[in-house]
């Protein structure tokens, strides 16, 4: 319910406006996801690591979006160090990536 508007007012037009100005559509569904992992409550990172880590996770998410997100494939470093920490963590994002399934088939309609 709530994830429906995150996807029609951000990520969405994130989405497409990173397709507009070409780049490439995995590192722009890759940006996008970042984006939803910074404003989205996701309920399977809170009940994996409590509020604290659903903070964390917004917080480190915002920060790579804040240093440019993922433009170049050089920038997949950063990522992969992301991924790495949430894995430690045993944070996984599996509602926001739910939410960039539906952005993703959203912007082929």
């Amino acid at each position: 319910e709530a994830g429906y508007p995150l996807v029609i007012n951000h990520a969405l037009p994130h989405y497409l406006t990173l397709l507009d100005q070409g780049l490439d559509p995995e590192l722009a569904l890759l940006d996008t996801l970042l984006l939803l992992m910074a404003i989205n409550g996701d309920t399977n990172v809170a009940s994996r690591g409590g509020e604290g880590g659903l903070r964390w996770l917004q917080r480190e998410a915002q920060t790579l979006l804040q240093k440019g997100g993922i433009r170049t494939p050089a920038d997949l470093d950063y990522l992969r160090q992301f991924d790495r920490e949430c894995i430690e963590r045993n944070l996984s994002p599996g509602g926001s990536a739910d939410l960039l399934i539906l952005t993703w088939f959203l912007a082929q309609i």
